[in-house]
């Protein structure tokens, strides 16, 4: 799957003294500064400045300073990444796979400690398209990411009652896996059970529940987000077999596109899910459609090409660091 995901992982904590707040805030544009000032919790307000900053780095590292960082936005909302022509010439060479060339396919997503960004480079299509076009081709358009925290919603008491109550949006195979997985439904999947062997293991069964819950609503997330559609998108046309690694829409599986999901390790104790979905183009291999590519569990230490881990501050200091270059 040729696309790169970038994370952020932060607490409110790092903003403790607002010279770093005040410091990403000048490096972005007038509209996102008014965009991200509106917010009335601050936490909210350094997730959206972490998602304006992120794609601004991805154009520093190809020669584009903050300043003259341009962005644009498909009809549904959705931001791709457009370059001055004469800044990143195509080419085949390059030793990066993700080199956006002329324009580049992007979306983010946040969610408590994380704020993700998922990109893609080129495909042929996009390439043959004039630079300096106002729209993107349909093939960088086509990428969706989400991120969510793997834990228990405050208002619900068990995995089973938040199977329930989402169930509208769930089809019959996916609420029999779920509900199978969470075993007599005793556990809350908090960890916390110590009362004996039998305690442990209900607890165990719901955690496992739970993950696997949360693959599936990332995976459906990210696919109508690649769509441009997300709540307009009756979620129950997406079927995600767990134990298979497949997505079916429609019941078939949807041609040309590619899924990748993994778990981001945050503070002890928390785990994220993180899913992606992207549109490779109606010739891609046709014995891969539908397959989820699972990529087990990231973090900051984590060396692989495809994903980088940043630290607000460092994510800040990189940002600036190529404005006064």
């Amino acid at each position: 799957m040729k696309m790169n995901v970038w994370a952020v992982c932060f607490e409110e904590d790092d903003f403790t003294e607002d010279k770093l707040y005040e410091a990403g805030l000048v490096l972005v544009d007038a509209d996102s500064q008014t965009r991200i000032k509106r917010f009335y919790h601050k936490k909210d307000s350094y997730r959206c400045l972490l998602g304006r900053l992120l794609p601004r780095l991805l154009l520093a590292q190809h020669g584009v300073p903050p300043e003259e960082a341009a962005f644009g936005r498909t009809a549904s909302g959705k931001p791709f990444v457009v370059s001055p022509a004469h800044v990143y010439p195509w080419s085949r060479a390059a030793r990066r796979t993700d080199h956006p060339g002329g324009r580049s396919g992007l979306t983010s997503r946040t969610d408590n400690a994380y704020v993700v960004m998922a990109f893609q480079a080129l495909g042929p299509a996009a390439r043959a398209q004039p630079l300096g076009a106002d729209a993107p081709a349909p093939d960088v358009e086509r990428i969706g990411v989400d991120v969510m925290k793997v834990a228990l919603p405050r208002y619900e008491k068990s995995v089973r009652s938040f199977v329930q109550s989402i169930s509208d949006t769930l089809t019959a195979l996916e609420r029999r896996t779920l509900l199978a997985l969470d075993g007599n439904g005793n556990g809350s999947g908090s960890g916390s059970g110590t009362a004996g062997s039998s305690a442990r293991a209900d607890d165990d069964a719901a955690r496992a529940a739970l993950r696997h819950l949360y693959l599936i609503w990332t995976l459906k997330e990210a696919y109508t987000k690649a769509l441009g559609l997300g709540l307009g998108f009756d979620f129950r046309r997406i079927e995600i077999d767990v134990h298979a690694c497949r997505v079916a829409v429609d019941g078939a599986a949807p041609r040309g596109w590619e899924f990748a999901a993994f778990a981001l390790a945050g503070a002890p104790g928390e785990q994220y899910q993180v899913a992606v979905a992207r549109f490779a183009g109606a010739d891609a291999d046709a014995p891969a459609a539908g397959h989820v590519d699972v990529r087990g569990t990231v973090d900051a230490a984590t060396a692989a090409g495809w994903f980088v881990q940043h630290d607000a501050a460092s994510l800040i200091a990189r940002v600036a660091g190529a404005g006064r270059k």
